[in-house]
């Protein structure tokens, strides 16, 4: 079919910060096994941000990978989403670092990979 693959329900993995400080959350992995978030809030003089890895469980390397961030409210219902591009590639069975900035500390969020390009493997084509 075709390179970009839509993910955003099949991928959805709903993260709780551990307390108002912060505090890691270990995402589980996707339902079909393709990729698994760590992340944690964090705060400084700039403000509050969420630092981010991104887990490449396929077999092939991917690029252009969009990773959907929802704010959550207490029955769970999206109050503030945004898109981030997670820039380079990731390799397979590699992770990548990523950056969203303007969360809040303590609140809970969804985060799911909206897309990607998959990358052929080896040389030639």
């Amino acid at each position: 079919m075709t390179r970009r693959t839509l993910l955003a329900l099949a991928l959805a993995v709903t993260l709780d910060a551990a307390a108002a400080g912060g505090g890691q959350a270990v995402g589980e992995s996707s339902s079909d096994g393709s990729f698994r978030f760590e992340w944690e809030i964090t705060s400084s003089r700039k403000g509050s941000r969420l630092d981010a890895y991104l887990y490449n469980l396929t077999l092939r390397p991917v690029q252009n990978v969009q990773v959907l961030v929802e704010e959550l409210d207490n029955a769970g219902n999206p109050v503030r989403r945004s898109i981030t591009q997670v820039w380079g590639g990731v390799q397979a069975g590699d992770r990548t670092f990523f950056r969203v900035s303007g969360v809040k500390p303590g609140a809970r969020y969804r985060l799911s990979v909206l897309n990607y390009d998959l990358q052929p493997v080896g040389g030639g084509g």
